[in-house]
């Protein structure tokens, strides 16, 4: 049987080889590094989602383990030794019809989104002083690591007709934009810009060790 992540729509996702994949724009993203505490607050502000682990073999993640990853996430980073855990890439749905999945025989599972979900990945990025270039989504040894960077198309090609729809006029997906505009205004309230660059930075994140 497949294990549930806390909340979301019963739907499952569907159970068949991986051959569909979500073709979409228009995107809402929001890049954010939140003290452990906040992060918590954040999950439980955005209520009941199943959490899918994504381009990989994984499995649905509970909350509390979603919690554990981001903690020990930002407390290796505070010890200056980042290891990001691979559980905070991932794909935030309330209905499980959003993704498509692989069932291995040991029990583990690979998801893919086929319609609009929450995205959530770690976030890094460059920014060149000489330019007053932001380079974000990139990789290498002078990135620098910012927490996770939520992301969710607005536009998309429904899988099975090929019609580009709108993610507000798609039954399964219009949850889902939901609960990203909650996440917007959650980032707004509880969260400031850092230095005029388009990331957020937790309120409880100003600590000696960040600066």
């Amino acid at each position: 049987m497949r294990r549930q992540s806390e909340g979301g729509t019963a739907n499952h996702a569907s159970d068949a080889p991986l051959t569909r994949y979500l073709k979409a724009s228009r995107w809402l993203e929001i890049p954010m590094l939140l003290d452990p505490s906040e992060w918590d607050e954040l999950l439980a502000h955005l209520g009941p989602l199943h959490i899918c682990e994504v381009g990989r073999v994984g499995g649905l993640v509970t909350l509390q383990q979603l919690s554990e990853a981001y903690r020990t996430t930002i407390d290796s980073l505070r010890q200056g030794n980042l290891q990001v855990d691979r559980r905070l890439s991932c794909a935030l749905t309330v209905d499980l019809g959003c993704v498509q999945s692989v069932t291995f025989p040991d029990g583990r599972q690979m998801f893919r989104p086929v319609r609009p979900v929450i995205q959530m990945q770690p976030f890094y990025f460059t920014y060149d002083e000489a330019t007053k270039a932001f380079h974000p989504r990139v990789f290498g040894p002078h990135t620098t690591f910012w927490g996770v960077h939520f992301s969710m198309a607005q536009l998309f090609e429904n899988p099975e007709t090929r019609e580009l729809l709108k993610s507000s006029e798609d039954p399964l997906s219009q949850p889902n934009l939901e609960r990203m505009r909650v996440l917007q205004r959650w980032s707004r309230d509880k969260t400031m810009p850092f230095r005029k660059l388009p990331i957020r930075l937790g309120l409880g994140m100003s600590h000696p060790w960040f600066k």
